[in-house]
């Protein structure tokens, strides 16, 4: 009976372990998504489309397909208006996986009706460029609403 306890009690143990690990995974995972997009996204925000197909290598890799697909036809745009349409696609599934870890601020364009991801709250609209870099607000931050942050306005 002992060793049936044990038994048990090791196998919650390693349970609840492996569980903590791919967590810490996941958080990890999260935090490197963030700073492979951030070049892409900053690039964009320059209007430096070889950057940007350069940037969208790192992306291209990752083992979300939609993601990687996405940073695979980013690469073989010919204009900042195709590349940023990819980028749209690909800031939704960022936001989707690391949107609402600390530290990390979803931004919306009204004017290109998309998202974007930033780990400051100084506005740098990669939808737009640099003709309206400023154009955009905080939507959330770290998961929460923008009227639930009050820290932010």
């Amino acid at each position: 009976m002992k060793s049936s306890i044990c038994f048990v009690l090791v196998l919650l143990t390693f349970g609840l372990a492996s569980a903590c690990l791919g967590m810490a995974h996941d958080d990890a995972g999260a935090k490197d998504l963030v700073t492979a997009y951030a070049p892409l996204r900053d690039a964009l925000a320059n209007d430096d489309l070889d950057a940007a197909k350069q940037a969208a290598r790192q992306l291209a890799d990752d083992k979300n397909e939609s993601i990687a697909g996405h940073a695979k036809h980013l690469i073989q745009s010919d204009t900042l208006d195709d590349a940023r349409t990819q980028f749209k696609a690909i800031s939704e599934e960022v936001i989707k996986h690391a949107g609402k870890k600390p530290g990390n601020f979803v931004m919306t364009c009204s004017m290109a009706k998309a998202d974007w991801l930033q780990t400051n709250k100084d506005v740098q609209n990669p939808y737009m460029g640099k003709k309206m870099l400023k154009c955009g607000e905080i939507k959330s931050v770290s998961g929460k609403s923008k009227s639930h942050c009050g820290s932010c306005e």
